[in-house]
């Protein structure tokens, strides 16, 4: 299954892209699981505020789009959450990671995102992105518009985009 990382600074569309997929998903009859916390509107099937109720549904769900919206206030750290990002795969997930950097994620995490979204970014957070997917393409995050992003694929296609709204 392919993960995916969401990550650019506040304001530039990381959350409007989140939820497009989200609604893509519900629109293609796939069950879809937020965890916000914030609890903003969301598109989805299931939504929560709090960890322990998103991973519980996870864990008892199979072939579903999770989203975890604000991943930096979260911890990922350790076994527990980085489950998200390592072992969801076996249930069928897709789950999608959204950030500011992906410092967040453990290295195995970070690892395990194998498509990438990269809104603005600054050089040292482009260029461990660009090493990760080992395309110097990526680099170009650093001169980004708003609502403009980077769409990577490991071992695949890298394409510039902009967010329609």
């Amino acid at each position: 299954m392919v993960h995916a990382g969401i990550f650019g600074p506040t304001l530039c569309g990381k959350t409007t892209l989140a939820k497009t997929l989200c609604g893509d998903f519900e629109r293609r009859g796939i069950r879809t699981l937020v965890l916000d916390p914030y609890n903003a509107e969301w598109p989805c099937t299931f939504q929560t505020r709090k960890i322990s109720e998103f991973l519980a549904k996870s864990k008892a769900s199979r072939s579903c789009a999770l989203f975890v919206d604000e991943s930096g206030q979260l911890d990922l750290r350790d076994a527990e959450h980085e489950w998200l990002l390592t072992g969801s795969r076996h249930f069928g997930h897709v789950c999608h990671v959204i950030g500011q950097t992906g410092v967040q994620l453990t290295p195995l995490g970070r690892s395990s995102i194998t498509r990438l979204f990269l809104f603005r970014s600054t050089e040292e957070t482009a260029d461990y992105w660009r090493e990760v997917f080992v395309d110097d393409r990526i680099r170009d995050a650093t001169k980004l518009e708003r609502f403009e992003f980077i769409r990577a694929e490991m071992f695949g296609q890298v394409k510039r985009c902009r967010l329609s709204l």
